[in-house]
């Protein structure tokens, strides 16, 4: 399996006769860091995509994916009427409960009801009172309308060959009840690290309830400024020390493709 970070919160997820791509936004807002045009993103085929939410940084490129690959749309069924007036077809469109499971020739997936982030008092303020924020928010408004949030979703991913699993959230909340159950089940976390100024706390507290054996920070690139910016990896990484220490932290690059064959080979290439 090869996996590769879009930006934000999306991946690029191949398999020997299968690729899927999750969360795939891949515009950028002026000031953007990195800023990738889109020319650099050069999908091939791609079977499916998986998607956590509607937010705009999740679903803004979903129709020109969609159209330019053929590829199949998973997501919550209270995002299926806004898709189809975006104009993707119905017949695209796989509406999703949060409690089903698909088995394909590469993979599985089981699909897991979840919450969104709650937005701390602290952001909303400081970027309300930031004149910045008003310089560029006019774009962000743009691209963000049309783009309710819907109900959330998250994946519970098995390769099958290379025999381990990987859970994706696309937003930094949970159902504890849910995830909970998957404790020792969990390979890799794909943990999306954004949206809050303490995420450095609340990621790793995330993971204490299902002990994953590799976490994978997205999200936390600045993509869409003035509202987004950059999170420190060295904040979270020193929290991850105290509160789970046997995680090991993998900091992805954004467009590196990896290669996992053996997640034991994988695993132990992390220092």
């Amino acid at each position: 399996m090869k996996f590769k970070w879009l930006g934000t919160a999306g991946f690029e997820i191949k398999f020997d006769n299968m690729t899927f791509l999750i969360d795939p936004f891949i515009s950028r807002t002026k000031g953007a860091v990195p800023s990738i045009p889109k020319s650099k993103y050069e999908f091939g085929p791609i079977d499916h995509v998986y998607l956590t939410h509607g937010h705009f940084d999740h679903a803004y490129d979903l129709k020109e994916i969609l159209e330019k690959t053929g590829a199949s749309l998973y997501c919550s069924k209270t995002l299926l009427n806004n898709f189809i007036e975006h104009g993707i077809p119905e017949s695209q469109i796989n509406p999703l409960e949060g409690n089903e499971q698909f088995d394909f020739t590469d993979y599985g997936v089981e699909i897991l009801k979840s919450v969104h982030t709650k937005f701390g008092m602290k952001v909303i303020l400081s970027k309300l009172l930031n004149p910045v924020t008003y310089v560029g928010i006019r774009q962000i408004l743009r691209m963000a309308r049309g783009f309710p949030k819907g109900e959330v979703l998250a994946y519970y991913f098995t390769a099958k060959k290379e025999n381990f699993s990987f859970i994706v959230f696309g937003s930094g909340g949970w159902i504890e009840d849910i995830i909970t159950e998957y404790d020792g089940k969990v390979d890799i976390f794909l943990a999306p690290y954004a949206g809050r100024y303490d995420m450095h706390e609340i990621i790793p507290r995330m993971a204490s309830l299902f002990n994953p054996k590799v976490l994978i920070p997205h999200h936390w690139d600045n993509s869409f400024p003035p509202l987004s910016w950059e999170l420190s990896i060295d904040k979270l990484r020193h929290v991850m020390s105290q509160i789970v220490p046997k995680v090991k932290l993998y900091v992805p690059e954004i467009l590196k493709e990896v290669e996992i064959k053996s997640f034991d080979d994988f695993y132990n290439s992390i220092e």
